[in-house]
């Protein structure tokens, strides 16, 4: 199998547009466009294409699809980040101690967090470790992926394309009627984070694998054709984001972004060198840990150090920095180990 060593990059750059979001305030008084949403977006298509993409190159392995099988699947890749989790949950769970003592709903919002369930309950989805709503959710996508390879195994390009263009409209429709037209949804539910909502946008990135994988390097002409592609998807990507940030909305962006993500997948280009070098492909491992570390790090800074006067471009540095460093050994070989098959007396990772 083929490693999509350019995507790892892409995935940092994804955890970066992330961190600007939450932490520009210390560099700049205002963002050039929404940079958490297109972060995120970028990350649950990216996790459907890439999830498509190891289904597709396992040459007809039979593939279990049972709800148990959705169980185990679900338990794995929930035990491979739990711990960090937790962890940040109880820095937050300090934080708020400090802040917001004794705020109603607290314990509410605690056991939603701690349960990975906040996602689905709009006055607890950005509590505590604010960034984990996005883990919440793709809990969900991540528990029907079994079905969905068995839906999809041996569909005909046409049914692909067709399954796209309808999960594409419906997304556009309810975009339409709750953003436009101001249709007013539950109170509960906020659909920014709402589970099945982002399920249609982690398939579309499924499907876009499937639709766009015979489309390689020779196809497009070579490596000169493919890196010319590369650039002016990047780059039209980029443009799309700021010029229309306030005129598209969510299911919108997502066209250009499963075009860039497969240009981009495709080795022998010049993406090649700016994504796929060793330094942005290890960036992109520990994007992961970057993503839950990054949000309390940021509180515990604002709490403590802000007030010692410090200047806030080095913070908005040294916050990165510490993140880094976590992350590096959280993701460390024998750390990762024992937290993922000690930690938890869970059956080894797959």
């Amino acid at each position: 199998m083929t490693t999509l060593n350019n995507l790892q990059g892409l995935r940092f750059l994804a955890f970066i547009l992330i961190y600007l979001n939450h932490a520009y305030g210390l560099i700049s008084t205002g963002k050039v466009f929404d940079y958490g949403a297109r972060g995120v977006e970028l990350f649950f298509v990216l996790s459907g294409y890439l999830i498509a993409y190891g289904f597709a190159n396992k040459n007809n392995e039979l593939v279990d699809s049972s709800w148990k099988a959705c169980f185990s699947y679900l338990k794995n890749k929930l035990k491979k980040f739990y711990f960090l989790h937790i962890l940040t949950f109880l820095i937050a769970a300090y934080v708020v101690s400090c802040i917001r003592p004794g705020y109603n709903g607290m314990l509410r919002d605690a056991l939603l967090s701690i349960t990975l369930l906040k996602s689905w309950y709009r006055p607890a989805m950005f509590s505590f470790n604010g960034a984990t709503w996005f883990l919440s959710t793709m809990l969900f996508c991540w528990f029907f992926v079994p079905k969905i390879n068995e839906l999809f195994k041996n569909c005909k390009r046409s049914i692909l394309l067709i399954s796209f263009f309808i999960l594409y409209l419906f997304s556009m429709t309810i975009d339409e009627m709750v953003f436009k037209a101001r249709y007013p949804l539950p109170e509960a539910i906020s659909l920014y984070v709402f589970p099945p909502y982002r399920l249609i946008h982690f398939v579309l990135g499924y499907l876009g694998y499937l639709l766009l994988r015979d489309l390689d390097k020779e196809s497009l002409g070579g490596a000169f054709n493919l890196s010319l592609l590369q650039l002016i998807s990047l780059l039209g990507t980029i443009y799309v984001y700021i010029a229309l940030d306030k005129t598209f909305i969510y299911t919108q962006f997502i066209l250009f972004d499963i075009i860039l993500i497969h240009l981009l997948s495709i080795n022998g280009g010049i993406f090649d060198i700016l994504f796929g070098n060793k330094v942005f492909i290890h960036l992109g491992d520990i994007s992961f840990e970057l993503y839950i570390l990054h949000g309390e790090l940021l509180s515990l800074a604002k709490l403590y150090l802000i007030p010692l006067g410090i200047n806030k471009v080095v913070l908005f540095i040294l916050i990165f920095i510490v993140t880094y460093c976590l992350s590096e050994f959280f993701h460390l070989k024998k750390v990762h180990k024992f937290i993922t098959n000690k930690v938890w007396f869970f059956s080894k990772s797959q």
